[in-house]
């Protein structure tokens, strides 16, 4: 009997992001406590990871570019001074704005991702890829 087959989405910060805040520069905290414990990965690292689990990738993808970075130091400063709910509502129409504009911004001024996403897979049988 074959072992189950799964998947793996993942997302982490870049290595190469622009930090948001201060606190994005580090440093990171040691133990996990839901903030980062380092600066972030590489396509190549996050590869050889599934390479090693066994955990072929399907893709490997950017997002939150550098729109999304700026709505989001904009929510934590408003989040400071109004309720988080209000100060959400504001930031809306710039995170509906933000995936259709940071590519664009990417390609066009060469900025890096804030986050890469990963998606990999447990083949069902040794051997066969998933179509």
């Amino acid at each position: 009997m074959s072992e189950p087959a799964g998947g793996l989405l993942l997302t982490t910060p870049s290595y190469y992001y622009g930090p948001i805040t201060g606190g994005d520069k580090g440093p990171f905290s040691v133990t996990e406590n839901g903030g980062h414990v380092r600066r972030g990965y590489t396509q190549t690292v996050l590869a050889e990871f599934c390479d090693q689990a066994n955990l072929p990738v399907e893709e490997i993808s950017f997002c939150a570019g550098f729109l999304s970075q700026k709505t989001t130091f904009v929510y934590r400063k408003l989040s400071g001074v109004l309720p988080p709910l209000l100060a959400w509502g504001c930031v809306i129409p710039l995170r509906v704005l933000s995936p259709v504009f940071d590519p664009f911004v990417a390609r066009i001024a060469g900025l890096p991702y804030y986050i890469v996403g990963m998606e990999a897979y447990k083949p069902r049988h040794n051997g066969h890829r998933r179509s």
